[in-house]
């Protein structure tokens, strides 16, 4: 009996001390989905944000669930709190919300960080927007100020605008991510003067364009000197960008009737790539020391690549299933292969006597017998490249770059006009009887 009433002490004490550390152990319990609703008040009443004016709102401790605002004109101020998720949903929703701030506020652990939906003229600013899926989140909402956040470390996309056009985004810092930005649909010129100079990932900014047309990107709107991405695009214009040291300088897919002129792409794994993209214009590029390949196509056609400087990269040129497309003018230097073309039928790789076709710096190591036509800077072998692909007019020399792109014609060619439609004028008033 006396063995039985131990063993019973032990095991009281012993469940007495489990109680009591499971009471002293804290526990993280979800608050429950706070609203800031249309008239003002905070529902749940106990939720750790305050107000004494029903137009700023204060968090007054960390929340462990969403906040979904329900009115307009109001500042959300996070006082420095955390705003945690476990996975899923979204930190702060805004929807159809008008004159809405959130700012300094640490948001992670959810699916969108902040989520705006249909909703304009708000500002986001100064928040730690970190490990969600997506950290600032905007679908057709438009004329947003997005500034001086830290989006880090986020699965998937830093900043995403869905058919969301003149927004402003500066100092926004997007290190980490899977992505940094997102332009998804909807917008045209109105993102030109939308992207601000400091928007970085991994020090240096990456941009997608999706769905997107008429689009002037260059370094005056967007000073990337990463990777740019354009996918289904139209009509797009890619000029005087430096892309340096990405998994990829320069991605077109399925975008067509664009034009890559005067860009500098260098120390990437691929230099340019277009990906079932037809009718684009790539010129006076310089795309050097790529990993893999300097100038890539695959299932595109209809391509007029001229005038390019491409140096120092695995491949030179690299076609896949991509036929119709005209090469000529361009100086493939000091790749370790040339070329490599499979399944290409019928591309053009000159442009006839006396324009010439490319120069290939190992042209005189495959072909040393080759000799110059009456000094006129073409071969007289053909440089063979695969069945359906020679190049029949091969430069003995490097063809000389203009230093005009492309771009500058058009100009140039109306400049000429008004000169002489002006002195033309001027001819006739000269010589028209006097009264």
């Amino acid at each position: 009996m006396r063995r039985k009433r131990v063993y019973s002490l032990v095991l009281v004490f012993a469940l007495v001390g489990m109680f009591g550390l499971a009471v002293r152990v804290p526990r993280v319990e979800a608050s429950g989905t706070i609203y800031i609703r249309s008239d003002g008040r905070i529902d749940p009443s106990t939720a750790n944000i305050v107000t004494t004016d029903k137009v700023t709102y204060t968090m007054t401790g960390d929340i462990f669930d969403s906040i979904v605002v329900q009115r307009n004109d109001i500042l959300v101020n996070g006082a420095f709190h955390i705003l945690q998720g476990d996975g899923g949903g979204y930190g702060i929703r805004l929807y159809q919300r008008l004159n809405v701030t959130i700012e300094n506020m640490t948001i992670r652990g959810f699916d969108s960080g902040i989520d705006l939906a249909v909703s304009s003229h708000n500002v986001l600013s100064d928040n730690n927007v970190t490990a969600n899926n997506n950290g600032l989140n905007l679908a057709q909402s438009g004329s947003n100020i997005l500034s001086n956040n830290n989006v880090a470390n986020n699965s998937n996309y830093g900043i995403v605008l869905g058919y969301s056009s003149n927004c402003f985004l500066s100092g926004n810092v997007m290190e980490g991510n899977k992505y940094g930005l997102g332009i998804f649909g909807g917008g045209s010129n109105s993102y030109r003067h939308s992207i601000g100079t400091t928007n970085l990932v991994n020090g240096k900014p990456i941009y997608y364009f999706v769905d997107q047309m008429n689009i002037v990107i260059d370094p005056d709107d967007f000073p990337a000197v990463g990777f740019l991405g354009l996918v289904d695009c139209l009509n797009m214009t890619v000029h005087k960008m430096t892309l340096i040291g990405n998994g990829e300088g320069l991605l077109i897919a399925h975008t067509n009737d664009s034009r890559i002129t005067d860009n500098i792409l260098t120390s990437n794994s691929e230099g340019i790539r277009l990906d079932g993209s037809f009718n684009n214009i790539m010129s006076n590029n310089t795309v050097s020391n790529n990993g893999y390949c300097g100038l890539g196509l695959q299932l595109s056609g209809g391509n007029t690549l001229f005038s390019n400087n491409v140096t120092d990269n695995g491949r030179g040129i690299f076609l896949w299933k991509s036929s119709d497309n005209m090469v000529y003018h361009n100086n493939f230097v000091n790749n370790d292969i040339s070329f490599e073309v499979t399944q290409s039928p019928g591309n053009t790789w000159d442009d006839g006597n006396p324009s010439g076709g490319n120069y290939w710096s190992d042209y005189l190591t495959r072909y040393p017998n080759a000799t110059e036509v009456d000094a006129s800077g073409i071969g007289d072998t053909s440089y063979f490249i695969a069945t359906g692909n020679i190049d029949n007019y091969p430069l003995m020399n490097a063809y000389e770059i203009p230093e005009l792109s492309i771009l500058s014609v058009p100009v140039l060619f109306m400049a000429a006009i008004l000169l002489a439609v002006y002195i033309y004028g001027r001819k006739r008033s000269m010589n028209r009887p006097q009264a």
